[in-house]
Formats: structure tokens, C-alpha cells, sequence
């Protein structure tokens, strides 16, 4: 009996080891984005996420195939379907209302448990989330190099594109302390 409490105890005092490390570790990543957003202002380099509208705007679409189960390195993940605002290139957290879902996702990982693979579509060479957004977040902040993902390839050839019409608008927008100040600017040239 004995020897149960005293398993028990040590249970308890790992799993709040885990939970103060991965509390740090979103910290880390937190302030990490605002690094980058510091960064960001002073090179007038965007480290925004890439976004799928925007790539799916500029390309045509001949084929959608599902490719299944695969590892991805992380380094290729650098987009996101719906969830532009919440992370950021690097996939560091930009909103602090996710830390609690973080953290319990990256004690998750960090207990060694199950969880289920992400949800990825390539396009031409890059890996968009559609879901498992805190999962790429925690593993690049716990320094994995790849993940268990389900792939789904789209097939493309470059199409007329909308945010092209914003190029001459971008060459002046240099110029102009406002672009970054007021105008959110995609990393890949779209504009909304």
C-alpha cells in the first residue's frame, strides 16, 4: 500500500513537472511572435502565415487526390487553411485566449499520449493545416522535425491572379509607413 501512495505521488509531481514545462514553453512561443512582430516592423518583412485562399486565388486547380497517411517534415508546414491570425510563420501562438488549449495539447505530447495525426493539403511544395493547427505549434516548440499528418494534394497550374492587381500597390506601399501600421500583409503577396 505503501508503495502505491508513494507511485501515486510521483505521478502527481510528473505530471505537474509537465504541465509547468509546457505552461513555459507556450510562454517561450508567445513571446517568441512578439519577437517577430517586432522583427516584422523593423526589416518590413512579413512573418505572417501563408494563407490557402490566397494560393488557392492564385492557381488553378485541375486535381484534388487523397495521399494518406505520411511523416511531414515540419520545416514544410508554412500555411494555414482558416487560421491566419491565430499563428504566425514559425507557428507561434499570436493569441493568449489559446493558451490553455496549447498547453494541454503539449502536455499531451510531452506524456508520450495518442493523438490523432493533422490534417494536411500540399500545393506545389508547401503543407497548409486544415486542422491541427496547436499540434504543429507544440511540436516545433518541442523540437520535433516531423509529424504524422493525412494528406490531401492539390494538383495546380498558375492561373490570372487577383492579388497580382495589388502588386503596384505593394511597390508604393514601401514607401509608406502605413502598409505595416494599417494593412495587414500577407507573406505571399496577397493583400486584403
Amino acid at each position: 500500500m505503501f508503495t502505491a501512495m508513494a507511485n501515486q505521488q510521483e505521478s502527481g509531481f510528473r505530471k505537474n513537472m509537465i504541465y509547468s514545462e509546457a505552461l513555459q514553453k507556450f510562454d517561450t512561443a508567445y513571446l517568441m511572435n512578439w519577437f517577430y512582430k517586432i522583427l516584422s516592423f523593423l526589416t518590413r518583412r512579413s512573418f505572417r502565415i501563408l494563407e490557402l485562399k490566397c494560393e488557392e486565388s492564385s492557381k488553378r486547380i485541375i486535381n484534388r487526390r487523397y495521399d494518406g497517411l505520411k511523416t511531414v517534415p515540419l520545416h514544410q508546414i508554412r500555411g494555414s487553411e482558416n487560421r491566419a491570425n491565430d499563428f504566425n510563420i514559425h507557428f507561434h501562438p499570436m493569441n493568449l485566449r489559446d493558451r490553455e488549449r496549447w498547453v494541454n495539447v503539449a502536455t499531451a505530447m510531452m506524456e508520450d499520449a495518442a493523438l490523432p495525426p493533422i490534417e494536411l493539403i500540399h500545393v506545389n511544395g508547401t503543407y497548409f493545416v486544415r486542422d491541427g493547427h496547436h499540434r504543429v505549434s507544440v511540436a516545433k516548440m518541442i523540437g520535433q522535425q516531423e509529424i504524422d499528418a493525412i494528406v490531401t494534394t492539390w494538383v495546380c497550374t498558375l492561373a490570372e491572379t487577383p492579388c497580382a492587381k495589388h502588386a503596384k500597390k505593394e511597390k508604393w506601399a514601401t514607401f509608406f509607413l502605413t502598409k505595416w501600421l494599417h494593412f495587414p500583409y500577407r507573406a505571399n503577396g496577397c493583400i486584403y
